[in-house]
């Protein structure tokens, strides 16, 4: 449905984005990544809360590499051909705006204003109409968005975003020595944050709950030590923990107090 005549998802030839201002740069896409987010809006599955904050039509494509193939005369420090990550985020700054709060604080994916400035409505580049996205050609970034990838190889750079999704709530609420850590799910996010957990320095136990025999595979290769294959597997592990008491009330489900330390979902 989503593809088809009563969808509002096409393949289509359009005029590339024009450079919003002096100091952007257009950046030829490599790789684009395929996030959660973009297939819940294929397929019409978003919530439809968040249309006041959508304009259209957009490019999807917002975990990006690339390489700069045109800069704007006051876009700084960058020059045609260098290799580029790009952070897709549309806060005051890109938008030519003194910073609100959420981004004096640094919190740039909690800016206030992603219906304002020079780019319009749209929170990030691949859900901007003015900027594009990296399922096409090409799309435009402000500098302050270039992270330079040199030393990557594109495969690598483009998990950049989807990495760092997984690692900041890693380095927000990071596990002591002796902690039990679960994550669920052992999808692109729920892998990242075991090579998150393990890239910090965490040498404890770490869980994952998984479907498929390929997630496990990958979660095992990247660190984890204990792989749960469904439900009733989790609850049996975390009741045997210390510390942990299960529970299994008339009309309603089972579940365990205590068990693992900290859950990543």
């Amino acid at each position: 449905m989503a593809l088809g005549p009563l969808g509002c998802v096409t393949l289509d030839e359009i005029e590339a984005p024009t450079l919003p201002g002096n100091d952007w740069v257009r950046v030829e896409t490599a790789l684009s990544g395929i996030c959660g987010s973009d297939l819940s809006a294929v397929t019409a599955h978003d919530s439809f809360t968040l249309e006041p904050f959508g304009a259209y039509p957009f490019v999807f494509g917002h975990e990006n590499v690339g390489r700069i193939v045109e800069v704007g005369p006051d876009a700084n420090g960058w020059r045609v051909g260098d290799r580029v990550i790009v952070n897709p985020m549309l806060a005051c700054l890109q938008r030519g705006l003194e910073p609100c709060a959420a981004c004096q604080r640094g919190e740039y994916g909690l800016c206030r204003r992603t219906n304002e400035g020079v780019v319009g409505r749209g929170p990030m580049i691949g859900y901007n109409p003015r900027t594009g996205g990296g399922w096409s050609g090409s799309f435009v970034a402000h500098p302050s968005q270039l992270h330079s990838a040199e030393g990557l190889s594109d495969e690598v750079a483009v998990l950049t975003d989807p990495f760092v999704s997984a690692l900041r709530p890693v380095l927000l609420h990071p596990p002591e020595a002796d902690d039990v850590v679960l994550v669920i799910g052992a999808g692109s996010i729920g892998l990242l944050t075991i090579v998150a957990l393990r890239a910090v320095g965490f040498e404890g136990t770490i869980a994952v709950l998984g479907r498929y025999d390929f997630q496990f595979e990958k979660a095992e290769a990247a660190g984890a030590d204990v792989l749960l294959h469904s439900r009733d597997e989790l609850y049996d592990w975390a009741a045997r923990l210390p510390g942990a008491v299960a529970y299994k009330p008339t009309l309603a489900a089972r579940f365990v107090e205590g068990g693992p330390s900290i859950v990543y979902d």
